[in-house]
C-alpha cells in the first residue's frame, strides 16, 4: 500500500471516530434514587468530558449537575 493511500485510510478512519459524530442522549434526571445515583454520576461525567470546552471551571461542573437533580435529591 502506497504512502498516500495509507494516509487517506486513516484519514477516513479519524473522521468516522472523530468526537464530533460521537451523540450523546439526553441526560436523565436523578430523582433520589439510590440504586441510580453511580449510574447518573456517570452519564454527567461523560457529558462533561465530551463537551469539556464548556466546563473550564469547577462551579459550571456543579452547577450543571444540580440542574438534573429533583425532589429530595435538590435537598
Amino acid at each position: 500500500m502506497s504512502s498516500q493511500s495509507e494516509r487517506v485510510m486513516l484519514s477516513q478512519e479519524a473522521s468516522i471516530f472523530s468526537a464530533d459524530k460521537i451523540k450523546i442522549s439526553t441526560l436523565n434526571l436523578y430523582h433520589d434514587d439510590r440504586d441510580k445515583l453511580e449510574a447518573y454520576l456517570v452519564q454527567i461525567e461523560l457529558y462533561i468530558k465530551r463537551h469539556s470546552f464548556q466546563f473550564k471551571f469547577i462551579e459550571n461542573k456543579v452547577l450543571f449537575a444540580f440542574i438534573y437533580l429533583r425532589d429530595n435529591a435538590f435537598t
